[in-house]
């Protein structure tokens, strides 16, 4: 039989353990702010004793456990930019919050507060989302195989409505893309074509009539050359690009030579899957469906759309936010000019003036960070 007391504002439950080898043990936890709420858990408690045994609480704190997770776990399980992403959401927005927490005692209410304070912070919604996502996995795992927890907190807290900042809807921050990879991987070749447009600003009619002959991996460089008029499977042709500044050489990064491995492994696994299957067609291409069909513009949009709910963006928005990214990190404009192919400079005088404004918000900010944590 169990007792209660209460101590200072709380009340405590005391339950008397089966004994082992002749030694009798009780037991004290926390009840409640009432004796009715501390009733109630010691039956609770009582009765979990009675039907699985008594298991001594896991003294694990939530950054031991993340850090469990991700090398048991996400390491063998998760692809590198899963690992990267997790890992980043960790370190920088989770465990400085709720690290040095038991596990046992992360309740929904302290999940609830920590959402709370991502709102009342104006988190970004793609960084929200990572979060909860990052947080909801390494509590998944606390609960089986980790076994620290019955059963995940996350699952019983309503998770609070971010909002996209309007002012910065057409400019994507490395979050936003993170987000987008992580729900965009079930779309085939999705996660390949965000990524490249992303890191190269070209236009996607551009990446779509890429073809190997196009790629000089030993330079770095793709030659653009084309672009794609799709109509159906069977009626599509390469042209010449908008202008004939979109005629052009650009150098690529290590991310997007990634890419390009990756969608040429896909290409050649499917030649031998499909075998007399797969489609031939008169164009090289980078791009095309599992099958070998030439790919429309029109179907990575649509996958676009069906991920709104998470990060509302077209694909032309990965291109704006490349030419903004370079001109903010001190890019001349006149390459970036020549890199996206604008026939006329003011177009990319335009994306200049909205990088440039944003950079004097953020001088302002952290002008006024610093009179805040300065002694003047």
């Amino acid at each position: 039989m169990g007792t209660l007391r209460k101590r200072g504002n709380s009340w405590y439950f005391s339950v008397e353990l089966p004994s082992e080898n002749g030694k009798r043990k009780r037991i004290e936890r926390a009840g409640g702010k009432t004796k009715k709420e501390a009733q109630e858990k010691m039956k609770l408690f009582e009765a979990e004793i009675l039907k699985n045994g008594y298991k001594e609480e896991s003294k694990i704190t939530f950054k031991e456990l993340s850090n469990n997770w991700l090398e048991s776990y996400v390491e063998t399980n998760c692809k590198d930019r899963s690992k990267s992403t997790y890992e980043r959401m960790l370190r920088l927005h989770i465990v400085p919050r709720i690290g040095n927490y038991r596990v046992v005692d992360i309740k929904p209410k302290v999940i609830n507060d920590f959402y709370n304070t991502l709102k009342e912070e104006d988190y970004n919604k793609s960084t929200a989302e990572l979060v909860k996502s990052t947080l909801n996995g390494c509590l998944n795992f606390a609960v089986f195989p980790g076994e620290v927890i019955a059963s995940n907190p996350c699952s019983s807290v309503k998770f609070p409505k971010f909002i996209e900042n309007t002012n910065s809807k057409d400019v994507l921050t490395q979050d936003d893309l993170e987000l987008i990879l992580e729900k965009g991987e079930k779309y085939y070749n999705f996660n390949e074509m965000c990524i490249l447009l992303f890191n190269t600003g070209m236009r996607i009619g551009e990446a779509l009539a890429l073809q190997w002959e196009d790629i000089d991996f030993k330079e770095k460089i793709i030659h653009i050359k084309h672009n794609l008029v799709y109509k159906n499977k069977q009626e599509y042709r390469l042209t010449t690009p908008k202008t004939k500044k979109s005629i052009r050489d650009i150098y690529f990064n290590a991310e997007v030579e990634k890419v390009f491995k990756r969608l040429k492994k896909k290409q050649n696994e499917n030649k031998i899957r499909y075998g007399k299957y797969y489609k031939k067609i008169e164009y090289n291409l980078i791009f095309t469906t599992k099958e070998g069909y030439v790919v429309s513009s029109n179907n990575f949009t649509k996958n676009a759309l069906r991920l709104k709910d998470y990060r509302e963006f077209s694909m032309h928005t990965f291109r704006h936010t490349h030419a903004t990214m370079l001109l903010q990190a001190g890019a001349n404009i006149k390459d970036v000019q020549a890199r996206l192919g604008h026939t006329n400079i003011n177009t990319t005088m335009d994306i200049y003036v909205h990088s440039t404004n944003e950079s004097k918000k953020n001088t302002l900010k952290k002008f006024d960070e610093y009179i805040k944590t300065s002694n003047i």
